[in-house]
């Protein structure tokens, strides 16, 4: 047997041991078999995601099957949860992203930034990171990194700036996938995740966050967040190269693609519409989701031909859409066994002599550094939103206050750099893991103290419903 084999039947093996002593341990207070065996099953799953012992979309697909196997609840009542509007959502936003980069918008907006504060390198950085950020506000972060990283690529091999070698080089790749990790949690349509956080806070006490709600604390903190890790990253890597050469082939390359092309235009005019809709969610109340899929579905209408049946197929990362799925499916049995409202009141106890500021700056720092245990998104919101909100409720506050650190902290994807964000830069050879966690770590701080910042502030405003 292989030794990589063998590691992952080990890994298997853990999984096991793992639910059978969390099944089987006498725990206190009044928790359910049932419910006991859902918290088993949640963290067994969490091992087989984090570890990819088997394949994340097999393994999505078969955990939720146990529910019904190990007496947690019925399969039927499992699998109603496994499909929802946020899988809608997460297949239709990265359709749009792929229309986004088939016309050409996304390379020509690309182009025309590139050099918009000057030609210093910190100058150029800052484009790109902004521009990357502000633009996946709206649009799935990936496609958003990959396309800026192609260009990022083409001026650093023009500077000379090579792999391994360049402090800038590893600047900018560091910045990019940085940059689209922010700009992702500032709006409710910026990632797919935002949106499973909401599902999940209404689930579990009936709360709407709004498109407005959202943005309220997202977008601030995401704007000086974007600013404070250009700082931290220009300090950290000086450039070796006093100007960036090469905004004359870049204007070549913008020129060159002349006019807006019809199917740019076609885009452009579809995605207007489809933001005009999500950023006046609080007054329509047109569902985000519902624009999602509307949109994407109109852009492969008959004349459209924007996108195409190949898309589905080729442009959707079906095995993260698995994952969402599966791990709802198995963190809703939680709330429907009462194990999440167990684990709440446990953590109420705990936090129940804390004042209301530090127990958001706890649940702040624990948001970010679960990460480095538990780096599956999906896993994170699925399962700690409904206990997060349950603590709040409470400890008398607002549960959207928590519930949405959460939302708010699952694209801090720095620390254990594995998430498919900061990959699309990783292949470029300008950075090895430790140096994406070390530039990470400094953020991740910076990023705990402005959602302490604006938490405590939302809670004092009160701006989010009670339940």
């Amino acid at each position: 047997m292989k030794k990589d084999t063998a590691k992952k039947y080990i890994w298997i093996l853990v999984a096991v041991i793992v639910y059978a002593v969390i099944a089987n341990i006498s725990l206190p207070g009044d928790l359910s078999v049932e419910g006991q065996r859902a918290i088993a099953l949640m963290v067994a799953a969490v091992i087989i995601w984090s570890t990819e012992v088997v394949p994340v979309g097999f393994a999505s697909i078969a955990l939720p099957m146990l529910t019904a196997v190990l007496g947690i609840c019925s399969l039927g009542s499992t699998l109603s949860n496994f499909m929802s509007t946020t899988i809608i959502f997460m297949i239709s936003s990265q359709l749009i992203a792929q229309a986004f980069v088939k016309t050409g918008v996304g390379q020509r907006v690309g182009l025309k930034i590139s050099f918009v504060f000057g030609d210093k390198p910190k100058h150029v950085l800052l484009a790109f990171m902004l521009a990357t950020g502000i633009i996946s506000m709206f649009l799935v972060d990936i496609p958003t990194a990959i396309i800026f990283a192609g260009i990022a690529y083409s001026l650093l091999e023009q500077n000379g700036c090579k792999p391994g070698q360049s402090k800038y080089g590893m600047a900018m790749m560091i910045g990019i996938p940085i940059a689209a990790a922010i700009g992702g949690f500032a709006t409710p349509v910026g990632s797919g995740l935002n949106q499973l956080a909401i599902g999940q806070l209404k689930a579990a006490t009936g709360i709407t966050i709004n498109f407005a709600q959202w943005c309220m604390v997202g977008v601030p903190m995401a704007i000086i967040l974007l600013f404070a890790a250009w700082f931290i990253i220009t300090k950290a890597l000086p450039a070796e190269i006093d100007k960036v050469a090469g905004a004359d082939t870049i204007k070549e390359q913008s020129a060159a693609m002349g006019k807006l092309s019809t199917d740019e235009k076609k885009f452009i005019a579809i995605f207007a519409v489809t933001v005009i809709l999500w950023v006046t969610n609080p007054l329509t109340g047109i569902d985000n989701n519902m624009v999602a899929a509307l949109s994407a579905c109109c852009m492969a209408l008959p004349g459209i031909n924007l996108l195409s049946g190949d898309y589905i197929k080729k442009g959707v990362d079906w095995a993260g859409i698995m994952l969402v799925g599966g791990a709802t499916a198995i963190a809703m049995t939680l709330s429907s066994t009462g194990a999440s409202a167990w684990i709440a009141s446990l953590l109420t106890n705990a936090l129940g002599s804390m004042s209301i500021p530090m127990v958001i700056l706890t649940v702040s720092i624990f948001a970010i550094f679960i990460h480095v245990i538990v780096p599956t998104g999906g896993a994170l919101v699925a399962l700690f939103v409904p206990i997060m909100a349950g603590v709040a409720i409470n400890l008398g506050m607002s549960p959207a206050i928590l519930a949405l650190i959460i939302g708010y902290t699952v694209s801090c994807v720095f620390l254990v750099p594995l998430d498919p964000i900061p990959l699309t830069t990783y292949g470029y050879k300008y950075w090895k893991m430790f140096d994406m966690t070390k530039i990470g770590l400094i953020i991740s701080i910076v990023w705990i103290v402005l959602l302490f910042v604006f938490m405590v502030a939302a809670n004092s405003l009160g701006l989010y419903p009670m339940a």
